[in-house]
């Protein structure tokens, strides 16, 4: 029953970044430049694509990816990997908030909350299994 709930929980993680990384992707964010030459403030919005390029829908689709890595590493049984993956991506969400701000810490809350269920659930499962004669 746990397996299922932290399964769940791992799935919601990714589809919160992946819900994060297209908010990023399609949502006009406001933005202040100030002119080198005149010292002039300059304001607007734009979106990600506009100010960062492909290579930051890389960036987005990568955070995805990492959000995706522990919920499939669970799924196939490999414990450590999803652990691995989970730690990466708080890692990285971390360094990210500073620049990107907190849209990625609903996915992390997720993750970090299954990641302790399973951890939970591996000791209950050695637990049951030392009991039984």
């Amino acid at each position: 029953m746990l397996t299922k709930i932290v399964r769940g929980l791992f799935l919601t993680a990714a589809l919160l970044a992946l819900a994060a990384s297209l908010y990023f992707l399609l949502t006009p964010l406001p933005y202040n430049e100030i002119d080198a030459a005149t010292g002039a403030i300059q304001r607007g919005t734009s979106t990600w694509l506009e100010r960062q390029g492909w290579w930051g829908v890389g960036v987005l689709a990568f955070f995805v990816l990492l959000y995706t890595l522990p919920a499939m590493a669970y799924w196939r049984g490999s414990r450590l990997w999803a652990m691995v993956f989970s730690v990466l991506a708080a890692v990285l969400t971390m360094l990210a908030s500073f620049s990107i701000g907190l849209a990625y810490y609903p996915a992390l809350s997720m993750l970090l909350i299954g990641l302790g269920l399973a951890g939970i659930n591996a000791i209950w499962q050695r637990v049951r299994i030392g009991a039984q004669p």
